[in-house]
Formats: structure tokens, sequence, C-alpha cells
């Protein structure tokens, strides 16, 4: 397992009422944490930055930070992992957000842990 296994950045000039995405798609069964979240909205209350998974937002903001937020996901070959950066303002606005997330290490369920700690 690497530090990092899946990751997506987006920053970009968001244009006036719009917003911008990219997506990801886990493939069937793969399981993925989410675990660092580097957001940087535009200025001002009518901008905010998003991940979704499908239809759920996992994550939003409305102020620049990072943030690790521990989100386990189970793909299943459709749905979508999407970045949004939403511009609800007249005018154009940088921004950006990136995610960084791992396969979480599986545990081997074969095995039994000690009843008894030695020595006792």
């Amino acid at each position: 397992m690497s530090l990092v296994d899946h990751s997506d950045d987006l920053t970009v000039e968001v244009a006036a009422l719009s917003e911008e995405t990219s997506s990801q798609t886990p493939a069937s069964g793969q399981d993925w944490l989410i675990r660092r979240v580097l957001a940087s909205p535009g200025h001002g209350e009518n901008t905010h930055v998003e991940i979704r998974w499908g239809a759920d937002v996992i994550f939003s903001s409305h102020g620049t930070h990072e943030a690790i937020i521990d989100k386990r996901i189970t793909g299943d070959g459709t749905k979508e992992l999407v970045i949004a950066l939403v511009n609800d303002t007249a005018t154009p606005h940088v921004m950006g957000l990136s995610y960084e997330a791992i396969e979480p290490p599986s545990y081997d369920t074969d095995q039994q842990l000690p009843m008894e700690l030695p020595g006792s």
C-alpha cells in the first residue's frame, strides 16, 4: 500500500454563475479511504467547494483550509467521486480543491488475537 493511492486536484478560474468539476469512478468493490482534503474556494460567501459521492455531498467548504475527513467509500464501477467548484456570484473566481485517498488495509479475520497476555 502506498501513502496515496488515489488523488484528484482541480484549480481553475470558475466563470460567473457556474461550476467546474472533475471526477473519478472507483472500480466495483474497491474501497477508498478519503483522508486529506485541501479546499480553496473563491473569496465571498456565494462560492464553495465540495466533494460528492454520487448524489451525496461528503465534504463542503466556504473557507480555505485543510481537513482530515476519513470518509470510506466502496465503488460499484458506476458511482462517481466528484470534485465541484461552485461559483454563485456574478464575477469569475479562481478556486481549487484536492483530495488524497488510500486503499484501506485489509485485515485477516482468520488470525486470532491472544486471549491472555504473555506472562499472565
